[in-house]
């Protein structure tokens, strides 16, 4: 105890420990931190601009002696055996016109343009006048003792098993053509409606009993043999058990394999236990790396690096192999193999530019480029989107780009030479569901060759195309009852001519573009893209962010075009419950009634405003006031259009569009995210490749100014799109396909000027499809328009050497590229 007296000092609690946040593993130092240098005061300029940065000194000495600017050891790289450019000229003989081009970038004769489609490859220098096309296949048979041939083997019992199980579950069982359908015989009928009004309108008389006519003119058809010497057209088949055949073939003898065009006998029936059947590989579908099919050969693990191997193949084959002699005379129908003429130990002084997909995968874009710069050893690469390119082409910095191939469809919007990320579309149909409709009502017309199977035989699927570019049209001008000859050419068979005669098979066929209804969805889903998911309002987002933050297994993102698509598949906003009224208000209800004064409703805080409320209604009335014909729209059909071919655009417009174009579109969209049920899912991407080809036009046109506040700035947009329409691809050749946008297009801006900007529909601007300069070929346009956007000085900037991939990696490409 403390001695008396003392006083004894208060004692005080102990401190409380300190927050975790405030924990640092940093001991006490008497280090003082020195502040920031002033610039100001520094006489060094080192990091004070970008060209100090180590980036800028590889590029000033990439300039002096890289691959961009190769001086006079450039020039002097051999080009092939012709040793000249496509107009003739020798190599010596450009020197001055390759010094002018070093000042703006990479001469044109050093670089190769690459545009990789789902069928076909179109390759060639910048400097060619047009490209070579090839196919973009390759066939493959498995070697002796690899396991590969047996997990083929494997997948294919498999998938057959699939099948069977298919068929016995339901309970009809398969069709005998292959119909999409059960009731593919009334989707069929509501086209001949449509065709029937369209008609009508343009005052155009159809042939009375024309259906029974051509079909009774068929059935009496009988084949007439052609002699081989008579066969002006006639095909060089391949034989693949001949000795001398290797392990790989590439290009136009792999689509000519006799195998692909014929049925081949089973191993087990012919007795020949050690014959290797070939398998047929595209590397591209649809705009993506196709894995599905290397995983059924393959595997998992090895499936990706095997289809890079055969993209490599393919590639090599096209650059590697001999130019053309243009003093050559060669036989029709005999296959000769031209290239580009540059051996592989000149790869290294060429630069490559690759044309990717508008709505690409970025995983598909590495690997491409680790292809190019990696395996291949090219000097740089510059990489570029397919509707940029298309718009170059065709002469215009802006416009609406529909690209319609063998085996994909995309729409995009291009504002000012950039792609509007939220406009670009994906839709599942393409040329050659136009072909496989086309067969299936030439076969309900009794076709004479009744042994079609475009879906076995290659062969067949070559005809199917080769009548769906020769007769179908979508001009009404050219229905009527037209006989054609058809030429079957199949291996170890000779040449049988058939009569041919249809009627509105022409049209209704290419009609599935603004109907797919007609168009089985459910086979053409991805393997690998089974997974749903979440539906996403329309926002703006980070385009990159998009791509990368794995929303789906297929890597494509969602945009504001695709949530735009799909709002008909949506559930409708509930309505609110009414109210209950006190005894107090109904008596205040009552006494305002009384006095002319109406009463306070209960009523939902829309944010839309009086106008928004009128628009609305007018809407409203008008998508009621002529109902649908065919029904609400399924996840199938898509949102019904208004079936016009040509003329005016109230043409044949019974089957109302539901409008996409009101001022109430925001308001609604957020209203039914709000009210989507927990466990509500949907697969953005997959249901908005369903809808007809004019409505994901529009929408994709809304889509580029969703992000707009400025309403004067939208109308300019929504102007300069719909004036400058552009179709790309083989589809694009369809006659009539102008007539047939330009009428639809027609009804969804007019509507829309009226009742989103409140003006006179005899003021709404006129939906535009421009033609192809100068008759061009609409399959070349992309690749031509890559060709002369390479040559612009603004391009230099985008060209990414081996060295800095070696580095960065995917970083060099983003910081070279703009859409990225």
């Amino acid at each position: 105890m403390p001695p008396k007296g003392s006083k004894m000092k208060p004692s005080m609690a102990p401190n409380s420990a300190a927050d975790p946040s405030r924990e640092l593993p940093l001991a006490y130092t008497t280090f003082t931190v020195p502040p920031p240098l002033n610039a100001k005061n520094i006489a060094s300029t080192y990091l004070r601009t970008d060209s100090q940065t180590w980036v800028a000194r590889l590029q000033a000495q990439q300039q002096a002696q890289g691959p961009l600017n190769r001086g006079k050891k450039r020039r002097k790289a051999p080009m092939g055996p012709a040793a000249s450019t496509a107009e003739g000229t020798p190599v010596d003989a450009q020197g001055s016109e390759d010094e002018d081009e070093e000042a703006t970038g990479p001469p044109s004769s050093t670089t190769i343009v690459i545009h990789p489609c789902s069928t076909h490859l179109r390759i060639g220098l910048s400097s060619d006048i047009y490209p070579l096309t090839m196919p973009q296949m390759v066939a493959r048979r498995p070697k002796e003792g690899v396991h590969g041939s047996e997990i083929a083997q494997e997948s294919e019992e498999d998938e057959d098993a699939i099948m069977k199980d298919a068929s016995s579950a339901s309970p009809s069982g398969p069709s005998r053509t292959g119909s999409p359908f059960s009731d593919l015989s009334t989707k069929i009928e509501v086209l001949r409606s449509d065709l029937k009004n369209i008609m009508r309108n343009l005052k155009l008389r159809p042939v009375t009993n024309a259906k029974q006519q051509a079909s009774n003119y068929n059935a009496s058809v009988k084949p007439e043999v052609v002699p081989e010497h008579n066969d002006v057209f006639a095909v060089e088949w391949i034989n693949s058990k001949a000795k001398d055949m290797g392990d790989v073939v590439v290009g136009e003898k792999a689509r000519r394999m006799d195998c692909f065009s014929q049925e081949m006998p089973s191993s087990s029936s012919t007795g020949d236990q050690d014959e290797r059947r070939w398998k047929l590989f595209q590397p591209m579908r649809s705009g993506r790396l196709d894995t599905d099919s290397y995983i059924e050969a393959y595997g998992p693990s090895a499936a990706k690096q095997a289809l890079l191997n055969d993209l490599k193949t393919i590639w090599t084959h096209a650059i590697a192999t001999p130019r053309e002699d243009p003093d050559a005379r060669h036989e029709p129908g005999k296959i000769v193999e031209h290239g580009l003429g540059i051996p592989s130990r000149d790869w290294s002084l060429y630069n490559v530019i690759l044309v990717i997909p508008d709505l690409y995968s970025m995983s598909d874009v590495e690997d491409l480029t680790r292809l190019l710069l990696d395996e291949m050893g090219f000097a740089a690469i510059l990489l570029q989107q397919e509707g940029v390119c298309a718009t170059f082409g065709a002469g215009i910095s802006s416009g609406c780009v529909i690209h319609i191939g063998s085996d994909r469809t995309s729409v995009t919007c291009v504002d000012e030479g950039l792609v509007v990320s939220e406009s670009r579309l994906s839709l599942h149909y393409s040329g050659a569901d136009i072909s496989k409709f086309f067969v299936e009502l030439l076969q309900r017309a009794n076709l004479p060759y009744k042994g079609l199977q475009m879906e076995k035989l290659l062969a067949d699927a070559w005809l199917a195309d080769e009548l769906k570019e020769r007769l179908c049209t979508l001009d009404p001008m050219q229905l009527g009852l037209v006989i054609n000859d058809v030429h079957v050419r199949l291996p170890s068979q000779p040449t049988r001519k058939y009569a041919l005669r249809t009627y509105d098979e022409i049209i209704l066929a290419p009609m599935c573009l603004f109907s797919p209804r007609v168009i089985d969805f459910d086979k053409k889903r991805p393997k690998a893209g089974q997974r749903t998911v979440n539906y996403q309002a329309p926002a703006a987002s980070d385009p990159v962010a998009d791509e990368d933050d794995g929303t789906e297994e297929r890597g494509v993102p969602v945009t504001t075009a695709m949530n735009l698509c799909i709002r008909h598949l949506l559930p409708a906003v509930p309505t609110p419950a009414p109210v209950a009224m006190t005894p107090d208000a109904s008596k205040g209800a009552a006494t305002s009634s009384k006095q002319g004064t109406p009463a306070a409703s209960p009523m939902p805080n829309s944010g839309e405003s009086n106008g928004q409320a009128t628009a609305t209604l007018k809407a409203d009335e008008a998508a009621t006031a002529q109902p649908s014909r065919a029904g609400s729209p399924s996840a199938n059909d898509g949102p019904s259009t208004p079936a016009v071919l040509a003329g005016d655009g109230d043409v044949g417009s019974e089957r109302q569009s539901p409008n996409p174009a009101s001022k109430d579109t925001p308001t609604k969209a957020a209203q039914q995210q709000q009210h989507l049920p927990a466990s509500f899912s949907i697969d953005a991407a997959w249901e908005a490749g369903k809808v007809p080809l004019d409505f994901a036009v529009w929408h994709s046109i809304l889509g580029s100014i969703s992000n707009m506040t400025s309403t004067g700035t939208a109308e300019e947009r929504v102007k300069r799109l719909t004036a400058n329409i552009i179709c790309t691809g083989g589809t694009g050749l369809l006659p009539g396909l102008g007539m047939a946008l330009e009428a639809r297009m027609g009804a969804y801006v007019t509507q829309w000027y009226t009742l989103q900007l409140g003006k006179d529909a005899a003021n709404a601007p006129n939906a535009t499809v421009i033609p192809p300069p100068r008759d061009m070929d609409p399959r070349v346009l992309a690749w031509k328009g890559m060709s002369v956007l390479a040559r612009l000085e603004s391009a230099q900037e985008m060209w990414v050497p081996r060295h800095e991939w070696s580095v960065f990696g995917t970083r060099a490409i983003r910081e070279k590229s703009l859409f990225l």
